[in-house]
């Protein structure tokens, strides 16, 4: 009889639909919650790597719009990356370079001289397009002699907006090429 009753009372269990609403409610929460993080995380990410190019390419177009530049007016033209990298904080997380590649004989290109912002003096700045004054490094890119070139490279540190699908903060990396509409840009030390 005791039997019975417990029996009755655990086949009622499946039988119950009060507060299932409730349960699968309880139960799907939690996966929609860490789909939408995700979704923001990769998102951001997204973003990021988009803001850099985007940086990279003004820098190195507005840079190359000039036949002569100062000090200054160079630096109010990266400082413009800040305004381009919005929403990002280009101002703390961000690195901009840019370098004048010239070629003079066909002894090869070098670099002719450099501008930067973020991480403190622009000629110390580690650049992947080389030290200043040596040979630069543009991979696959042959100038011919004679030919110049602007190369912006920005590096932005990266922090995930959640943290549930990207964990690690990370360093994306843009660069851009740009011919001068001028020939030489020079570079007036104010």
């Amino acid at each position: 009889m005791i039997f019975d009753s417990v029996t009755r009372r655990i086949s009622g269990l499946w039988s119950a639909r009060k507060g299932s609403l409730a349960v699968e409610f309880a139960l799907s929460v939690p996966i929609f919650l860490l789909a939408l993080g995700g979704a923001a995380d990769y998102g951001w990410l997204l973003l990021a790597e988009f803001k850099a190019r985007q940086v990279a390419a003004t820098m190195a177009d507005l840079t190359g719009r000039s036949d002569v530049l100062t000090t200054a007016e160079a630096t109010d033209i990266l400082r413009t990356s800040y305004a381009v990298g919005s929403p990002l904080r280009m101002e703390t997380d961000g690195r901009v370079i840019v370098t004048h590649v010239r070629t003079t004989t066909a002894d090869g290109s070098f670099n002719d001289w450099r501008v930067g912002l973020g991480g403190g003096d622009p000629n110390s700045l580690p650049s992947r397009v080389g030290e200043l004054g040596d040979e630069a490094d543009l991979g696959s890119i042959v100038l011919p002699p004679g030919e110049n070139m602007v190369v912006a490279e920005v590096v932005l540190h990266f922090r995930p907006l959640i943290g549930l699908a990207i964990r690690e903060e990370r360093d994306i990396y843009a660069t851009s090429y740009s011919r001068p509409r001028f020939g030489i840009v020079a570079l007036d030390d104010d």
